[in-house]
């Protein structure tokens, strides 16, 4: 009679547990992708660098501002609600300039 190998417990979940492929570490922001983002989505007006960095929320509120000041003259026409929003589109814009590299550093962890 063949003597078969006894499997242990021990054995198989060694075999389980070792990865089968290299892990990769999360992938890093980069300031210039955040900046380009910015430039390229609307001049800011459509939070799409807020989006790639992790801030959802304030994006989606970026986004809405965006688009209610960018596109809603176009549908209604032009009117006084717009002259409103589009002075505090701009300076969310310019403020975000200066934000973008403490928000690349959050993003990658960093403590800022």
């Amino acid at each position: 009679m063949a003597r078969v190998p006894r499997v242990t417990s021990h054995d198989a979940l060694s075999e389980e547990a070792a990865p089968t492929a290299r892990q990769t570490p999360p992938a890093r922001k980069t300031m210039w992708v955040a900046y380009a983002l910015q430039i390229m989505g609307g001049g800011g007006f459509l939070g799409l660098h807020r989006f790639y960095l992790g801030y959802k929320q304030s994006g989606y509120a970026q986004l809405a501002l965006g688009v209610t000041t960018l596109f809603l003259p176009l549908i209604i026409g032009g009117n006084d609600f717009q002259y409103l929003l589009i002075p505090l589109a701009l300076i969310w814009y310019l403020v975000d300039l200066f934000l973008i590299p403490g928000m690349v550093r959050r993003a990658n962890g960093a403590e800022s």
